[in-house]
């Protein structure tokens, strides 16, 4: 009976220490999937750990698309278009509207570049820095609340049509996690006679630049032209970075709308040796010059990704299955462009 009752107690003593070490590798285990920081119960301090894999920054390769915000309740497809200094350089994959790009008045309240050469008043200006449609693209407004940088709205009877001084901005309809996904970046901008004639300009340019319309030769002297320095987020392709599209995918691009027709649009590149004409990709692929304020020309916005911070939730990347993704780890204030 002693016997027994010994034989009983060396069982349980035995089984409570095998469940004590199960328990051990149990949360070993745990610990080793989740990758979730942890605290020593015995200790309170908290435990080295890493991420889990959804939370790792995710590589996005060129010719590889994403979804990234919504513009008009609809999601916006991008595909990685090329690489520079800045990043991978990010391209909507068709144009998300037609709109000017910048309206015509005298009343320039706020910068006074159109007082800069009277052509403005009645054409729009082409200078991208406090062009109407860099205001947009960077602004999170609410509708009828877009700070336009020059003071000049492109409202009805300023534009030919397709007035947007109503609209929310572009990046209204972003989450924070998205908009910390695009990179602030500085970059050239090519600046006309009214411009680098008054000192606007950065760099060492000394020239207008060549105005080609074929786009092998569209970039040709671009490092050498007059060009002033700007900060934001979202852009339009200027001439060496559309020329970059070319050279690597070909077509891609001549843009095409959401009929799938090929379609016009603007680039960020003035007509340098003048003072109110825009260069645009035509719907042949050549490269040609319009009024600001024409209103038939599509909007192509233009971005470089964040790969420090993107992480992706689903989607390979392919045309059919982009990725989906933000930099949720990223904390960035609200954003404004100057």
């Amino acid at each position: 009976m002693t016997t027994n009752k010994l034989n009983i107690s060396r069982i349980l003593t035995l089984a409570v220490v095998l469940s004590m070490c199960l328990a051990m590798i149990v949360g070993i285990s745990v610990t080793s999937f989740g990758k979730s920081t942890i605290y020593n119960q015995n200790s309170g301090n908290k435990l080295s750990a890493e991420k889990t894999a959804l939370t790792n920054p995710t590589e996005v390769k060129l010719g590889e698309y994403i979804k990234l915000g919504k513009y008009n309740g609809k999601d916006i497809v991008w595909r990685c278009v090329g690489e520079d200094e800045n990043g991978k350089l990010m391209l909507a994959d068709n144009i998300i509207d037609m709109l000017p790009y910048d309206a015509k008045t005298n009343d320039n309240n706020r910068s006074k570049s159109h007082s800069r050469n009277y052509n403005r008043d009645n054409r729009g200006s082409n200078y991208w820095k406090d062009s109407n449609m860099r205001s947009w693209l960077n602004s999170t407004a609410v509708a009828g609340e877009v700070k336009w940088l020059c003071g000049n709205p492109p409202r009805e009877g300023s534009v030919n049509g397709n007035a947007y001084d109503q609209k929310a901005g572009f990046l209204n309809d972003f989450s924070k996690a998205e908009i910390a996904a695009m990179k602030n970046v500085t970059q050239r901008s090519i600046v006309s006679r009214p411009e680098y004639n008054l000192g606007f300009h950065d760099g060492e340019g000394h020239s207008d630049l060549e105005f080609n319309r074929n786009i092998e030769n569209v970039a040709n002297n671009f490092n050498s032209a007059y060009a002033e320095n700007s900060t934001e987020k979202v852009f339009l392709l200027d001439v060496k970075q559309v020329n970059t599209v070319w050279k690597n995918y070909g077509n891609y691009y001549i843009a095409r709308n959401e009929q799938g027709m090929a379609w016009p649009y603007w680039l960020r590149t003035p007509y340098s040796s003048c003072n109110h004409l825009m260069r645009y990709v035509e719907s042949s692929g050549s490269i040609e010059r319009h009024y600001p304020m024409t209103d038939y020309m599509g909007v192509r916005p233009a971005f470089y990704l964040d790969l420090d911070y993107y992480v992706t939730t689903s989607g390979d990347g392919s045309a059919s299955n982009p990725y989906v993704g933000s930099a949720p780890d990223k904390i960035e204030d609200d954003y404004t462009v100057a």
